[in-house]
């Protein structure tokens, strides 16, 4: 069933940044996966600040644990540090 099926994601996530644990995107879509199919807060989070210390202006992962502090953590004041922090990276601050 699906229970078994996120167990599934779950393992292959782990097994996938165990294998590339510097590559954004594998951590990322892990984070997301967490975050959304899990409800697993503090796991996304880590992965979050995991994701900041490889590169710290990736505004996505910024903006995506800006809505974590803000929506799950009521961090208001660290969500808009990261938002700003997302506005001031070079992806979201050329302009167009």
């Amino acid at each position: 069933g699906e229970e078994k099926d996120l167990d599934r994601a779950g393992r292959l996530y782990d097994k996938a940044s165990q294998l590339r644990p510097r590559d954004i995107d594998v951590l990322y879509q892990q984070a997301l996966f967490l975050k959304e199919q899990r409800q697993d807060f503090d796991g996304a989070e880590r992965l979050y600040k995991r994701i900041l210390n490889i590169d710290p202006e990736e505004a996505t992962t910024l903006c995506n644990y800006a809505l974590l502090l803000h929506k799950v953590r009521g961090d208001v004041e660290g969500a808009c540090g990261m938002y700003k922090r997302a506005l001031e990276t070079k992806e979201l601050s050329e302009e167009e």
